[in-house]
Parts: C-alpha cells; structure tokens; sequence
C-alpha cells in the first residue's frame, strides 16, 4: 500500500478515534493521541513504553523521569526529522504553542491534511486550522 494512503487512513482512524472526546491524562491526551496514530502506521516509539499516568502531575513526574525538561525535547528524542510545519504531510505531528499557564510547553497534533490538525482545543479534542506552530516532524512510514 502506498505509504501516503497509509498515512490517511492512520489519520482516519484517530479522528474516529479521538474526535470530540475529552481531555483525560493518561488516557486521552496529546501524547496518547500521538501514540495511537504512530502505532496505526506501525512506527515504535521506545521512549512511551511502560508510561502511564493519570493526572498532570504525574505526566510531569514521567517526563521528568525519562530525562526531558520538555515534551518538544522528548519528541525530539524519538528521532523524527524536523520539518517546516508548512510542509507537513497528513500523518505528521505538529506541535502547537501552549498557553503560558499550559502544563507543558506544546501540545502534540496530527496532520489530517488541507492544513488541518487533529488535537485538543479547550479540553476536547477537534479539528483545527492553526495560524501558529512551534514544530513539526516527518513520521517515517515505510512500505
């Protein structure tokens, strides 16, 4: 299969997936958005396994624990190629500023195509046209 339509229907699946629900940590937050969407591709991410959590605090206590001061370190950590946020492809993660009273720096999207993002806005996941990015990273899918 073509990895481009691997990417739509990885991205299909977690807006099937995560559409509307509302933010829970550990359960369905940002990272658990981006874990659920590279699994669907067949991409491993080492670094999440054996994470969990269920509340801010303790999501901090995790990050800290595998030795990031801040999620976009930790994401840069998985070994991602950085890309321009412009030239994302759908199946790409984007990282989206936070607020500054956030309890982390950025907030981890899906690139679902035509400049659209899926993540969490207001505490509920949706679809989003941002106008701002902090970073965004090629996920590898191969075959």
């Amino acid at each position: 299969m073509h990895h481009m339509i691997r990417r739509q229907r990885a991205a299909q699946a977690a807006i099937d997936t995560f559409l509307g629900k509302p933010l829970r940590w550990g359960g369905a937050d940002c990272v658990r958005l981006a874990r659920f969407h590279l699994h669907k591709l067949g991409v491993s991410v080492p670094l999440l396994q054996g994470v969990r959590y269920r509340s801010e605090a303790r999501a901090k206590v995790e990050l800290a624990a595998l030795g990031f001061e801040t999620l976009l370190e930790a994401v840069d950590a998985t070994g991602f190629t950085r890309i321009a946020p412009a030239m994302a492809w759908c199946g790409d993660i984007i990282a989206l500023p936070t607020p500054p009273d956030a309890p982390f720096d950025i907030a981890l999207n899906i690139a679902v195509g035509n400049g659209r993002l899926l993540g969490l806005h207001q505490g509920q996941f949706s679809i989003l046209q941002p106008a701002q990015f902090v970073a965004a990273w090629r996920v590898p899918v191969h075959g």
